[in-house]
């Protein structure tokens, strides 16, 4: 009977440094899968954050090519009225000038 007692105490205390052996380990897995949680987390973050910068960079690079296109209208449409009317006889052509707000 003390034979077979000293044998399950064995297995006993194998099995609980086992058991003790895996909770470190499950420990160890919980602590790097909070971790890796953070890390995600952080990207997941900064993913949005330069998705935000990249939207208001978009509207800026949109508001300033629409201001380009208007001074390059406005400047075509001055060439324009510099050059005059191609049908009209010369003298027109300079009154409509000297008449402009470019006099």
């Amino acid at each position: 009977m003390k034979i077979e007692n000293c044998s399950l105490t064995a297995d006993v205390k194998s099995q609980a440094e086992t058991i003790a052996k895996n909770n470190v380990d499950i420990r160890d897995l919980q602590t790097s899968l909070a971790k890796k949680r953070s890390e995600i987390n952080l990207q997941n973050k900064l993913i949005e954050q330069n998705k935000i910068d990249k939207e208001a960079k978009d509207k800026e690079v949109k508001t300033q090519k629409e201001e380009i296109d208007k001074k390059y209208k406005l400047k075509r449409e001055e060439i324009q009225r510099y050059k005059g009317d191609e049908n009209a006889s010369s003298c027109d052509n300079a009154r409509m000038f000297f008449n402009s707000a470019y006099w």
